[in-house]
């Protein structure tokens, strides 16, 4: 809900209000189909732990944090150290833009208008 509401007082669905509200059509006519997705769906390692810790504090069934680690770091992009050899996620490389895309959502409106009725 809280995306729902920052999504609302953004500038951008005022913009898509005024729209709205300017066309000539009503509901049964024409809509809008509103749709948003995350970037990227891997998380950070800081953030990865946090939630894990939470869920076992949470929950009886405590889940094994190193098949979980594992699967993280297979379904993510990897990237080998040259220093050391050892594998990271490239959202866990500091220098990565991918640490700031993972809070970054994809946002698409679109308008359909559906054909008048020939009588």
């Amino acid at each position: 809900m809280k995306q729902r509401e920052h999504i609302e007082t953004s500038a951008f669905y005022a913009h898509l209000e005024e729209l709205i509200s300017k066309r000539n059509y009503s509901a049964e006519e024409g809509l809008y189909l509103f749709s948003q997705k995350r970037i990227t769906n891997h998380m950070k390692d800081k953030d990865f732990r946090e939630n894990f810790d939470k869920y076992n504090a949470t929950h009886e069934k405590q889940l094994n944090f190193a098949k979980y680690q594992r699967d993280r770091l297979m379904d993510g992009l990897a990237v080998i150290k040259e220093n050391d050899d050892s594998v990271v996620l490239l959202i866990d490389t500091p220098r990565s833009m991918m640490t700031e895309l993972f809070d970054v959502q994809q946002v698409m409106v679109r308008e359909y208008v559906f054909p008048v009725k020939m009588i």
